[in-house]
């Protein structure tokens, strides 16, 4: 074993996530000890998710949706920040974050119970998650670009706001990662054109 700890984060199911596991595999078969962070809110993945974690050498987190009451706490906070993005100016990243997926503080204060090296994050929505941890616990940042996020809306008009919130989110936090990889040759390319950041 190496002793160095490793903290994989992602907003989704982990049956929905086949990139995570293989990276989570590799780690751990490198001698890293793998934690792994991510989310249970549908109940027709669950059986899924159980058979992938019940073969899992490493340990993970289940992030469930909170109560209803404070659900709609959130939806009035994302709504909010939303309508500030609106504007045309995001002030702090907690604007973008709120904006984009409630989610990521879900997702946060999991992370945070898992002191980790490296946190990497797979999605967009787990990136603010595992920039906060990683700063909380004074470790490097990463993100795993499964697809050029702010790629994936058309340029048109009704698009315009949730594009800015994730230009902001990817622009502030990429740069502060040492650790960039991409699924694909052409995302990764992508990224360095938009950010000017060099995955692998």
């Amino acid at each position: 074993m190496t002793g160095k700890q490793i903290c994989l984060i992602s907003p989704g199911h982990v049956a929905s996530n086949p990139r995570l596991v293989k990276e989570a595999n590799a780690l751990h078969q490198a001698g890293y000890e793998v934690r792994v962070i991510v989310c249970d809110y549908m109940a027709a993945v669950r059986p899924l998710d159980a058979t992938i974690l019940s073969q899992a050498p490493w340990r993970y987190i289940q992030v469930k949706l909170d109560s209803k009451v404070r659900y709609f706490n959130q939806r009035f906070w994302q709504e909010l920040a939303r309508k500030v993005a609106s504007t045309g100016i995001i002030p702090h990243l907690s604007i973008a974050t709120w904006a984009h997926s409630p989610i990521s503080y879900q997702l946060e204060r999991a992370a945070a119970t898992e002191p980790a090296d490296l946190y990497i994050a797979h999605n967009l929505a787990a990136l603010p998650a595992a920039a906060i941890a990683s700063s909380t616990h004074n470790a490097k940042l990463g993100f795993d670009a499964e697809d050029f996020h702010v790629g994936q809306l058309g340029d048109i008009a009704e698009n315009k706001i949730e594009i800015a919130i994730r230009n902001y989110i990817e622009r502030t936090l990429l740069p502060r990662c040492q650790h960039l990889t991409a699924a694909s040759p052409m995302i990764a390319q992508a990224y360095g054109k938009r950010y000017g950041v060099k995955m692998e």
